[in-house]
């Protein structure tokens, strides 16, 4: 089991301890529910522009890399559909430098309007370098045909021509709006006891003010019942086809399900997938994942095809085994197999510290509950086979897929 402690501030402010003995680095991230599905109408790319601005400077720090050098500091932040965060890993003795910075970023922002058109020419970049990565092209794809009116269907950078729309003023009333400790969680991953993280973040996140960030119920995503096909003849190293089935978002039995379904592919356990890869077949690799997101969310196999030629053969036999899939029980030695890796994934041996951890267990707390990590392991171990085969069953459900087709047109 990962000990995990939780405690709230008066100003709304979630704290998550995980402490590690005998740690020589610390890990703190803070977790804004400020993502690509609060920009605003037109101006898509909004929270990752304010993320850009928060990452470098703040009211009282102008200069977050110099300070940063000074504590021994590495720092990331990433903004995605639902959340916004920025971690701050250094050694433990300078713990403290870290709630301060990371606290000053929610008192105040530093952003400079003279600053912005060199950061959206920096976002131009970005969202240029994003259509170059076939992979991140596809994804975008795939989002954008599986959903009608959801705003993940958008992308998280969003366009050239939505960031040169974005206004001073809209970072501003973004920042002020969604950057509060309400819509927050601190975590911390330190050598340091609960109490001790309890008492820093009284210290520097105590005094800023409360609000409330409200927001209004989200249309329902239209129920897909035709499958729907496009095919991309973009450049690129292989032929791949990408295949959603659209499932619930994170905390619910269905993503439960079908994130153990990806989690047993990508060990290569499944039987049914498992027999259309290999030297001899027309798939050299099936992968599988899930987006994530919280709202909604999409269980996505990948499949690389040998060669082009074959394409439509290739389809076939993915619906094949797809369809074996729908229908498939799997085996006691698969279920084990899952465990194991859930485990290791996890760290329960106390070990794991890494940034991807201290996100996840963010990302867990605000869709609904950091045990789900703790939680995740039990079901399994406690797995009812028949309901996860219903539960797959379900999900695999042929008419509600889109596919979509990347071809290598190189001549």
């Amino acid at each position: 089991m990962i000990k995990i402690n939780r405690f709230t501030l008066r100003n709304g402010l979630t704290i998550i301890s995980h402490q590690r003995e005998h740690a020589t680095q610390a890990i703190v991230c803070v977790t804004y529910r400020a993502g690509s599905v609060d920009d605003y109408p037109g101006k898509e790319g909004l929270a990752n522009l304010v993320r850009w601005t928060v990452h470098s400077s703040s009211l009282n720090i102008p200069d977050h890399v110099l300070h940063n050098a000074n504590a021994g500091a590495q720092v990331d932040s990433k903004t995605t559909h639902d959340v916004s965060q920025f971690f701050i890993t250094l050694p433990q003795e300078n713990l403290e430098s870290a709630f301060w910075l990371q606290s000053d970023r929610m008192i105040g922002s530093e952003a400079e309007e003279e600053s912005i058109p060199r950061l959206k020419k920096w976002l131009h970049y970005k969202i240029d370098e994003e259509l170059s990565s076939e992979y991140r092209y596809i994804m975008n794809v795939v989002k954008l045909e599986a959903y009608e009116t959801h705003p993940y269907r958008t992308r998280v950078l969003g366009t050239k021509q939505s960031v040169d729309h974005i206004e001073f003023s809209d970072i501003g009333s973004f920042y002020k709006y969604y950057y509060t400790p309400s819509n927050a969680c601190l975590t911390v991953s330190s050598g340091l006891s609960s109490d001790r993280v309890f008492e820093l973040a009284e210290k520097w996140f105590g005094g800023i003010p409360p609000s409330t960030v409200e927001r209004a119920p989200r249309q329902l995503e239209p129920v897909r019942t035709k499958p729907k096909v496009k095919t991309l003849d973009k450049w690129g190293p292989e032929n791949y086809i990408y295949r959603a089935y659209p499932i619930k978002g994170r905390q619910t039995d269905e993503y439960f399900y079908a994130d153990c379904l990806s989690d047993m592919q990508m060990s290569q356990l499944l039987g049914p997938l498992r027999e259309v890869v290999g030297d001899d077949e027309i798939f050299s690799s099936i992968e599988a994942w899930v987006i994530g997101t919280f709202e909604s969310d999409l269980l996505v196999f990948a499949a690389s095809v040998r060669l082009g030629d074959y394409m439509e053969a290739a389809i076939y036999e993915l619906d094949q085994a797809l369809r074996k899939l729908a229908k498939y029980s799997p085996e006691e030695w698969e279920v084990k197999g899952l465990l194991n890796r859930r485990i290791y994934d996890f760290g329960f041996d106390g070990s794991f510290s890494g940034e991807k951890f201290v996100s996840t267990l963010s990302i867990s707390e605000m869709a609904g509950g950091a045990d789900y990590y703790n939680e995740s392991v039990e079901k399994v171990r406690a797995l009812d086979l028949k309901a996860m085969s219903w539960a797959w069953r379900s999900i695999l459900n042929p008419e509600r897929t889109v596919t979509i087709i990347s071809r290598n047109n190189k001549k």
